[in-house]
C-alpha cells in the first residue's frame, strides 16, 4: 500500500440509508455492544482466556476490583486515558480538567507482574499473548501496527488473504468502527482459523449468558456485503443499511475491499452499485438459499452430501423400534424431516441457537418438538427422558469452558442410547483424536465410520458402553 506522510485526526461518522433501517437496526446494534462488553469480561471468568484489557471510570474502580476478587482474579490499573465516544484505533492521553478513565487488566494474580512489565515497555506481542490472541495475528499486528505504524490494518489483512475478503464472519472486522466484531484482536486474514475458533467461543458464551438474539444479529450483520475504501486518509464503509466515514491511512490512490457476503437485510437499500442489490431478486434468492444456509452450508449439494452420511448411519442402526431422535443444533430441521419421513416411528426433537432457523424448524416439523436455546443448558435436554439417537458435532465441546463441556458429556451419556457424531472436512485420524480430546471416548466406542465420496466429511457412529 502506497501511503502519504500525513495523518488526519481520528473520527467516525454514520449515516443510515433509511429511517426504517435505523429504527430496526440501531437498537439491535446497541444491544450487541452491551453483549460484547459483558461477554469480553465473562470470557475471563469462564476460563476462555486468562486476561482481558478494558476501561473503567475512577468512580467504578473499587467496584471493579471487588468484583474481580470475588471471582478469584485481580484488576490491575495500567494507565489513565481520555474518554472518547467513538471508535479509536489508539488511546488518547488523559488531559487535566477533562474526563478520563483507567485502562485496566483483569487477570490471574500470578500474571499481574507480567502485565505491568509488558505494559510499561509496550511489549505488544506479550500483551497479545496475555490476552489470548493467536500467534499469527500477533505477528501481523507487530509488523503492520507497531513497526510500520499503520492506522488501519484492513488493507494489509486483505493482502495477507491474497486479496480475498470472503471467509467466516468471525474474521470479519470491517465493521469494527460500529462495534460489530466477534474477536477483540485484529485477525491477520479473512480466513484465520485461530480467530474463527476464538470468535465461536465468544459466540457460544454469549448464548450461554442468554444473548441469543444479539449473537444471531451479529452473525447476520457480519454476513452482509460490505465495501471498505481508503483515499487521502478518508475511509468509507458501505453496508446495505448504513455508510460510515472513518479515519484511515492516507493514500494517493483509492484502495477498495469488497466482501460479497451471503445474506441481505430486508431493510437494506435497493440499488445497482455494490454493496446494494436489486432487493426483489436478492430476497427471493436468499429465501431459496436459506434451505441450506440455515444449516450452516454454502451449497445445497454439500448439505445433501453430509445429510446422506448421517441418514446412512441411522439406517444401519435403526432396528424395528421407534423412539425419540434429537438433533443438537438442528438448523431449520431439514435433516430431522428427512430422517423422520423415512422412519415415521421416530419422534423429532431439536435444539437450535439461531432464532430464525429455530422458527423455520418449528414450521417444518409441526409434529416435532423444537426448542430455541442452547445445547449446554440442562433445560434444553429435558424434552425427553431418553433419546434413541442424538446427532451431535463434538467440536461444539471446545467452544465452552471445561465445566460446561463436562456437564454436556455427562448429559449425553445419561440421555442417549446411540450417538451420531459428524465432522466436516477432517480425516479419520484427526477425527479420532478430536473424539478422544472431547472426553467422549471414555464412555463411547466407535462402531461404524461413514465417509462421503469426496473424503471431505466423515460421520461417526458411537455407542455408549454400558
Amino acid at each position: 500500500m502506497d501511503r502519504l506522510n500525513f495523518r488526519l485526526p481520528e473520527w467516525s461518522r454514520m449515516a443510515w440509508v433509511s429511517e426504517e433501517a435505523k429504527f430496526v437496526w440501531e437498537p439491535r446494534m446497541k444491544k450487541i455492544q452491551i453483549m460484547w462488553e459483558d461477554v469480553a469480561k465473562e470470557s475471563v471468568y469462564h476460563g476462555l482466556r486468562s486476561s482481558i484489557l478494558t476501561t473503567v471510570g475512577p468512580e467504578k474502580l473499587v467496584d471493579c476490583v471487588k468484583e474481580a476478587a470475588a471471582k478469584g482474579f485481580v484488576a490491575v490499573p495500567l494507565s489513565q486515558q481520555g474518554i472518547h465516544s467513538e471508535y479509536r484505533s489508539r488511546s488518547v492521553n488523559a488531559i487535566i480538567g477533562e474526563q478520563w478513565e483507567y485502562r485496566i487488566a483483569i487477570t490471574k494474580s500470578e500474571l499481574q507482574n507480567e502485565w505491568i512489565t509488558a505494559w510499561n515497555i509496550m511489549d505488544n506481542d506479550k500483551i497479545g499473548e496475555l490476552l489470548g490472541f493467536p500467534k499469527c495475528c500477533r505477528t501481523f499486528f507487530t509488523k503492520y501496527w507497531s513497526d510500520e505504524q499503520f492506522l488501519d490494518t484492513s488493507w494489509p489483512m486483505y493482502e495477507e488473504s491474497e486479496q480475498n475478503a470472503e471467509g467466516p464472519p468471525e474474521c470479519n472486522v470491517l465493521l469494527r468502527w460500529a462495534g460489530l466484531r466477534f474477536v477483540q484482536h485484529l485477525p491477520h486474514s479473512f480466513q484465520c482459523e485461530e480467530s474463527v475458533k476464538i470468535g465461536r467461543q465468544f459466540a457460544q458464551l454469549g448464548n450461554v449468558l442468554g444473548y441469543h438474539d444479539e449473537v444471531a444479529w451479529l452473525y447476520e450483520m457480519l454476513s452482509w456485503p460490505v465495501e471498505w475504501s481508503a483515499l487521502h486518509g478518508i475511509g468509507e464503509i458501505y453496508t446495505p443499511i448504513f455508510k460510515m466515514s472513518v479515519s484511515t491511512d492516507a493514500t494517493p490512490i483509492k484502495y477498495i475491499i469488497q466482501r460479497k457476503g451471503i445474506t441481505y437485510p430486508e431493510e437494506g437499500a435497493s440499488g445497482n452499485k455494490f454493496p446494494w442489490v436489486n432487493k426483489r431478486n436478492m430476497l427471493k434468492k436468499q429465501q431459496d438459499s436459506r434451505l441450506w444456509a440455515e444449516n450452516g452450508f454454502g451449497t445445497l449439494e454439500k448439505m445433501n452430501s453430509y445429510h446422506e452420511l448421517v441418514i446412512s448411519a441411522i439406517t444401519k442402526k435403526m432396528g424395528q423400534e421407534g423412539g425419540y431422535i434429537m438433533d443438537a443444533g438442528c438448523g431449520n430441521g431439514l435433516l430431522l424431516e428427512k430422517i423422520c419421513n423415512g422412519y415415521p416411528n421416530l419422534i423429532p426433537y431439536g435444539i437450535e441457537v439461531g432464532k430464525d432457523a429455530a422458527e423455520s424448524a418449528k414450521r417444518r416439523l409441526v409434529n416435532g418438538f423444537i426448542q430455541w436455546g442452547n445445547i449446554f443448558t440442562e433445560m434444553s435436554w429435558d424434552l425427553a427422558e431418553k433419546y434413541k439417537f442424538v446427532i451431535f458435532m463434538p467440536g461444539r465441546l471446545f467452544e465452552v469452558e471445561e465445566q460446561l463441556r463436562l456437564e454436556c458429556v455427562n448429559r449425553l451419556k445419561r440421555k442417549t442410547d446411540t450417538l451420531i457424531i459428524y465432522i466436516y472436512e477432517i480425516g479419520k485420524l484427526a477425527l479420532q483424536d478430536l473424539f478422544e480430546k472431547s472426553g467422549l471416548s471414555a464412555d463411547w466406542k466407535i462402531e461404524e465410520i461413514y465417509e462421503s465420496s469426496d473424503a471431505l466429511c466423515a460421520a461417526f457412529r458411537c455407542k455408549l458402553i454400558i
